[in-house]
């Protein structure tokens, strides 16, 4: 039962919790207190029923790791899902940076259309005066 200390008393716990509700607060401060609280206080059972399950299957989940042979297979399988998410991620990204590229574009067009249009308005206007 030593974990449940270190559970408690682990402040990145609070923290986390602290910072990802604090995203939901209204930002005139009308939100009320108790509704962080009430939502956190789930939140921090939640997490209190899972670390506990976590902890309690620790040995069943550290037992592939031991034997060498099996710890090379899963170090490997780590590696490859590693190596296919970082080539996702990068392929991802330079899409990302084309679709940026072509939208920015697309502003840059519509901008100098309007500033066309507001010089054939500003020429009319200075015809008809």
């Amino acid at each position: 039962m030593r974990w449940l200390g270190l559970l408690l008393l682990n402040p990145k716990r609070y923290a986390f919790i602290v910072l990802m509700f604090s995203q939901f607060a209204a930002p005139d401060g009308s939100e009320s207190g108790v509704g962080i609280l009430g939502i956190s206080s789930i939140f921090t059972a939640k997490n209190l029923f899972a670390f506990t399950v976590w902890t309690l299957a620790r040995e069943t989940l550290a037992r592939p790791f031991q034997h060498p042979d099996q710890a090379k297979f899963f170090t490997v399988c780590f590696a490859i899902v590693l190596v296919y998410t970082s080539a996702w991620m990068w392929l991802n990204a330079s899409h990302e940076a084309s679709s940026i590229r072509q939208h920015a574009q697309t502003l840059r067009n519509v901008r100098a259309h309007r500033q066309s249009q507001a010089r054939l308005i500003a020429g009319f206007q200075r015809r008809n005066n």
